[in-house]
């Protein structure tokens, strides 16, 4: 999946056009906004680049927590409810 997006081979040197296509690619499938490609990038890029190590980091944590949410949204609303210790507990282990 990273060499089929990234076509340059150089890392995601423009980060900002290569990221979405993680939401396009069929093997991926995550729909996001353009805030959370924002911040993936903040996260994940280093001077607009992301390299293969943190690509495949930010696709597990995708995967991880689009499949945790799906199995809380157990009723296919959308919405889950969660106490401070569950998203405490989500948000820095899961």
């Amino acid at each position: 999946m990273y060499y089929k997006i990234n076509t340059s081979l150089k890392g995601f040197s423009l980060v900002r056009f290569h990221l979405p296509d993680l939401g396009s690619a069929p093997s991926a499938g995550f729909k996001l906004n353009n805030k959370l490609y924002q911040m993936l990038i903040a996260r994940y890029a280093d001077n607009e680049i992301i390299d293969f190590d943190n690509f495949t980091c930010c696709v597990v944590k995708l995967e991880t927590m689009f499949k945790t949410f799906q199995g809380l949204d157990r009723d296919g609303t959308g919405t889950v409810e969660l106490n401070f210790s569950e998203w405490l507990f989500l948000t820095m282990c899961g």
